[in-house]
C-alpha cells in the first residue's frame, strides 16, 4: 500500500497586497475628509458671508418691485433681519420665509453698516438695546430700504473676520444695483 502525503499548507500569516491597498484607500479618503470639514478658511467664510446676503438683497429688492411692496433690512445685534411694510398697519414686521428670518452671523465675523459715507453702527447698537429691551418685533426699524420703485438705500455694508485682515463689502449706490466688493 502506498500511502500519498499530501502536505498541508500552514496558515498563512499576514495579509495580502490587495487588502492592505484597500485598507490604505480607506484610511486616505477618511483623513482627507476630516481635513476639509476641519480645516477654516476664514477668507472663503467671509466671501460666503458676503455672498449670501448680496444675494438675499438681490432677491428682496426684486420681490420690492414685483410685489409693489416696502422691504427693508434691519440690524439686530450680531445679525440681520428682513422686514416688509404693511400700510394697513403702518408697521414694519418680519417677512416671512426661512431664508428672510433673523439670521445671526458666525461667531468670527462681524459686519458694519454704512449709509452714504457716514457710520451707522451707533444707530445699529440702539436699535439693538431697544428690540432686546422691549423683545417686541414690532419694534423692528429699518436701516436700509428696498422700495417698490427700484431705489434702495446707498449703502456699504463691510463683512469682517476676526482672524484676517481681508473685509469683504457690498454696495449700491441706491440705482446700479447691489455688489459684492
Amino acid at each position: 500500500m502506498v500511502v500519498l502525503r499530501i502536505p498541508r499548507r500552514s496558515k498563512a500569516h499576514g495579509f495580502t497586497l490587495i487588502e492592505l491597498m484597500v485598507t490604505l484607500v480607506i484610511i486616505g479618503v477618511v483623513v482627507g475628509m476630516a481635513s476639509v470639514s476641519i480645516y477654516q478658511n476664514p477668507a472663503k467664510d467671509l466671501e460666503r458671508e458676503a455672498t449670501r446676503l448680496q444675494m438675499l438683497l438681490k432677491i428682496v429688492a426684486d420681490e420690492a418691485i414685483l410685489q409693489g411692496t416696502e422691504f427693508a433690512l434691519a440690524f439686530p445685534k450680531d445679525a440681520y433681519q428682513f422686514l416688509a411694510f404693511s400700510p394697513e398697519d403702518r408697521n414694519w414686521s418680519a417677512m416671512k420665509g426661512k431664508q428672510y428670518s433673523v439670521y445671526t452671523l458666525p461667531e468670527n465675523i462681524t459686519l458694519s453698516f454704512d449709509i452714504d459715507g457716514e457710520s451707522v453702527d451707533q444707530e445699529i447698537a440702539r436699535q439693538s438695546q431697544k428690540l432686546q429691551i422691549t423683545g417686541d418685533p414690532q419694534n423692528n426699524q429699518p436701516s436700509l430700504l428696498l422700495l417698490s420703485s427700484g431705489e434702495i438705500t446707498p449703502f456699504v455694508i463691510s463683512f469682517h473676520h476676526s482672524e484676517t485682515a481681508q473685509i469683504s463689502h457690498i454696495r449700491s449706490d441706491g440705482v446700479s444695483g447691489i455688489y459684492l466688493q
